[in-house]
């Protein structure tokens, strides 16, 4: 998919459509720069990567065990490995060393979407990266959007042959295989306003 996207950008910058060539070159570099270094996350730290950072809702910024799974949100996106057999109700903190925490952890199944328009595996389903009020944004399958960022940081996590789908009902982007599940909420952006930049 990514090999027809590129071909698709400097096509477009050869018949004029496209008329910066760094843009080109930047978008190119970005994606290999930033694929190939998430590349190498632990499953423990691709979790981690969905915790809040200076959450004011303190518990936000740890990982989470029930018992079951692993893992962390932080109100826009979600991170569980599945089936592991970590400490029940424990927070975790850097290195997955368990930390006390005061709180009750949210109930994160609750976000997980069950009534799902399947889109393909993630090597089917076409992306494409653009901007939004000086923001980067993907859209997934001509169908919605959501932080380029947060979508990058997700299927670093999982194999071509994960599915994606979107919640009917919640406007969320569910990837998940056997192992590892993610959750992205996505935003609205209003017709016209999306810049594509492939």
């Amino acid at each position: 998919m990514l090999k027809i996207e590129i071909e698709q950008l400097c096509a477009g910058y050869l018949r004029g459509e496209i008329k910066d060539a760094e843009l080109v070159i930047r978008t190119c570099y970005e994606h290999f720069a930033k694929t190939r270094s998430l590349k190498k996350l632990s499953d423990d730290n691709w979790v981690a990567l969905a915790r809040g950072k200076n959450d004011v809702r303190y518990y936000l910024n740890y990982c989470y065990s029930d018992g079951e799974n692993y893992v962390a949100v932080d109100g826009h996106r979600m991170h569980v490995l599945k089936n592991v057999k970590y400490t029940p109700d424990a927070f975790y903190g850097k290195n997955r060393l368990r930390e006390h925490v005061e709180a009750i952890y949210p109930d994160y199944k609750k976000v997980i979407p069950t009534d799902v328009e399947i889109l393909g595996k993630i090597h089917e389903v076409s992306f494409i990266n653009g901007y939004y009020n000086d923001k980067k944004y993907v859209n997934i399958g001509g169908k919605v959007f959501c932080l380029k960022q947060y979508f990058d940081e997700a299927i670093a996590g999982f194999s071509n042959e994960a599915i994606i789908s979107l919640g009917i009902n919640d406007f969320s982007i569910k990837i998940e295989s056997s192992e590892k599940l993610a959750v992205i909420m996505c935003v609205a952006i209003p017709d016209g306003e999306f810049i594509a930049s492939m």
